[in-house]
Formats: C-alpha cells, structure tokens, sequence
C-alpha cells in the first residue's frame, strides 16, 4: 500500500502518498485554478506548492505591464490554494526564455512534479508553435503533468486509465494519489484488436492483474477494436478524467505525448491528464526505437 512507505521526493516510481514540492505553471487565468485542484489532489497538507508565471523580458513598460499580471495571477493562485490547505509560495520572473526559467525553477524548488496546461487541440503546428510546454517536456528534471482541462475535476468519480498487458506502475502511482476519496471509481480499459478468445483471456487476466495495484472500486473493461483511440473513448463518456502516458513517440517534436495520447486528448468528453514520468529523452527514444524494431507482430 502506498500509505505504508516513507515519504520520497521525486518520481511517483518512488513516491508515497503525495509529492513534498509542486512547481505549478500559472499562465491563463480561465483555467490556472484547475491547475491548482490538481496539484492539491495530487499533495497533502504538508506538501509546498510553488505559483510560476515567466513573462519575457521586453522594454520596461510592456514588461511592467505583464510582470503586474503575472504577479497578480500567482498571488491569486497562492492566496487559493491555501484556501484548500495547501502551503503555497509565488514566483513570479522575467527570462529570456520561459522554458528554461521553469525548468530552473524546478531545480531550485526540488520539485517532483511540475504542472502545466494545454490548451487547444493538440496538433503538430500546436505543438511546434507551443514551445513552452513542449522544451519543458523534454528538459524536465522530474515527473511533469499536462492538463487539458474540459470539466470541474474538484469532484472526480471516475477516473480511465488505459493499460497494456504490461503494467506502467508510475501511472498507478499517479492514480492512487488522484483517488484520495475512496468513492472515486477507476476505470482499466484494455482494447483488444483481435476477436480471439484466447486472446482476449489472456488479456483480461493481465488486465485483473493490475488491477489488484489499485485499492478501492476498480473496473476492467476489455474493448474490441482495431483502433486504440476509438476503444479507449468508447468508454469516457461517463468519466471525469482520463489518465494517458506517453507512446514511443513523444520524442518526437510533432507528437506531445505520442499518436495516441495526443488523439485521446483531442477527442475526449472528458478531461485529461497527459503525465509523464522523469525518464530522460535520450533513453526514452532508444528504448522506443527498440520497441519499434522488436515487437512482435500482432
């Protein structure tokens, strides 16, 4: 059980109940407070969560005039955030790149987490344009969470979680922790492209398998379909959240999370939360390129 171990800072590969630090970027403000939620489910009462905003550096006055937005937005995230019990601390800077002054942010605040958001649809133009996010997603010295968000996620109930034959344990660990209220419901949904039976057997015991990691309600639902992403959104409907990992291709500047993940995030009812873990990008591509060239066929 995850509420046995010591405390850990870094990785939910490693961590207990909840990250020590939160660094949680704060940019627009119609959807900065959901960002806080999050960070809130994801901590407890004596965890920090640090506010960001980076403004770029321009001539004084246009850079006076988005520094007082963007302290104004973090004092406001701040001030929330302790209203739900959180200790939370601003940080409001000026860089020449944001990217990297998030990044170091996160070194000096020994976060294990950073939040960010998305907003849009996720395209390869998107994703090339929005480089903020995606030089953070690859520079990230510890775990990072994208979240796009289409629904209140303070009262979760059900949360999806698509899963292989082989678990993702940092995921599990990620869910755990988004499911502090027992009456939330996750929902493991595998998607088999065959009709076999055979297959399908093997897959569903797998599938319960997992499911044992999880405390709480836990359903598994096997989806026969040739497409993952119609498979895996046959059943978000009725669904608060969906958690996604990355696919061997994020590594790749057109693709934010992978084929999939991006694909599910685009065209699902719900919210979800892109989350990756802090694997370095030069190992996550030679371990994608060896999938590539090694699975076996289907």
């Amino acid at each position: 059980m995850m509420n046995e171990r010591p405390r850990e800072r870094g990785s939910t590969e490693n961590a207990s109940t909840s990250y020590d630090h939160v660094l949680i970027s704060v940019s627009n403000p119609n959807t900065a407070d959901q960002l806080v939620v999050l960070g809130k489910r994801l901590t407890d009462t004596s965890s920090v969560l640090h506010m960001v905003n980076v403004t770029v550096e321009a001539p004084f006055p246009q850079r006076a005039a988005s520094w007082r937005k963007s302290s104004q937005l973090v004092m406001d995230m701040t001030h929330y955030a302790t209203r739900m019990s959180r200790v939370a601390k601003p940080l409001a800077a000026t860089a020449r790149s944001i990217p990297a002054a998030i990044v170091n942010a996160a070194k000096d605040t020994e976060a294990g987490l950073i939040i960010m958001g998305w907003f849009g649809r996720v395209t390869p133009l998107a994703v090339k344009k929005s480089r903020v996010v995606n030089k953070v997603l690859h520079r990230a010295p510890c775990d990072i969470a994208i979240l796009k968000s289409r629904n209140d996620i303070q009262g979760i109930q059900r949360i999806v979680l698509p899963v292989g034959q082989k678990s993702h344990d940092n995921r599990f660990a990620m869910v755990r922790m988004l499911r502090r209220e027992e009456l939330t419901k996750v929902v493991l949904v595998h998607v088999v492209p065959s009709g076999s039976g055979q297959e399908e057997e093997k897959a569903r015991e797998a599938v319960e398998e997992q499911a044992g990691k999880l405390e709480g309600p836990v359903e598994v639902r096997l989806v026969h379909s040739a497409d993952i992403v119609k498979g895996v959104l046959s059943v978000a409907e009725e669904n608060d959240l969906i958690v996604v990992g990355p696919g061997r291709e994020w590594v790749f500047n057109r693709f934010l999370l992978g084929h999939h993940a991006d694909q599910i995030t685009n065209r699902a009812p719900c919210s979800v939360l892109l989350y990756k873990s802090s694997e370095k990008k030069l190992l996550s591509w030679f371990r994608g390129l060896f999938k590539t060239l090694f699975r076996r066929p289907s």
